[in-house]
């Protein structure tokens, strides 16, 4: 599966679990998402060290993807994050 090639813009996110295991030092994060193109699955990111989100919890009414994509190496809250 090609992380770029998904169809993100419209799916919907029916779920988000963060398995924060105390035993490692980054997490898994599972979404459960209607794919606009292909229906409900699971997509799992494994290892996470930082993720940024911007979800709109005092809405009510679905959490439609506007846009997913890997940051690239000269990204600001990359290097931000990278110097901790």
């Amino acid at each position: 599966m090609n992380f770029e090639e998904l169809y993100w813009n419209d799916s919907i996110i029916k779920d988000i679990i963060i398995d924060k295991a105390s035993d490692r030092s980054s997490d898994n994060i599972c979404f459960e998402i209607d794919w606009y193109d292909v229906g409900l699955k699971k997509l799992i990111f494994e290892n996470v060290y930082w993720v940024r989100m911007e979800l709109n919890f005092g809405v009510l009414g679905n959490e439609f993807i506007d846009d997913a994509y890997i940051a690239s190496e000269d990204d600001v809250d990359l290097i931000r994050v990278s110097s901790i």
